[in-house]
């Protein structure tokens, strides 16, 4: 049998190599998602709380300003800030801290209609002790 090479060896040789190249696309995939995906479910857990604000006729949307303190009362007197609840000691170091580090700082407050006005207003003074220049208290359209 002359001209046929028995001899494989050299044709199929085992590649014990892993591709790299698809495991690093869908690892930079996952990694843009998760970085886009951040900021959103941030606002998500400043506004979770679930509060049904008073009415007012001249309301204005909530600003998406990424520097704003959006400190939520609810019901019970109970204050919560970016998802964590916070009693007024720590209301007033984190308007303080934000503050010292940016002068322009917005706070804005979100209370429950039916929650007693009291509570809002002593934040509302807590912004005024700490110098809050723009401090706003959140409404909702009233009906008619």
């Amino acid at each position: 049998m002359q001209g046929v090479n028995f001899d494989t060896k050299d044709k199929f040789k085992v590649m014990a190599e892993i591709n790299m190249i698809p495991f690093i696309d869908v690892s930079l995939v996952l990694l843009i998602i998760f970085m886009v995906m951040t900021p959103f479910l941030v606002k998500l857990q400043e506004r979770d709380v679930r509060v049904e604000p008073p009415s007012s006729r001249h309301t204005r949307p909530i600003t998406e300003m990424p520097q704003e303190i959006v400190v939520n009362v609810t019901t019970d007197g109970r204050f919560v800030v970016g998802g964590q609840a916070c009693d007024l000691d720590e209301v007033d170091r984190i308007i303080k801290t934000a503050v010292a580090g940016n002068p322009q700082q917005v706070v804005v407050i979100r209370g429950d209609r039916s929650s007693v006005l009291q509570y809002a207003v002593t934040i509302l003074d807590l912004c005024e002790k700490d110098r809050v220049d723009r401090t706003y208290l959140t409404t909702r359209p009233s009906e008619g």
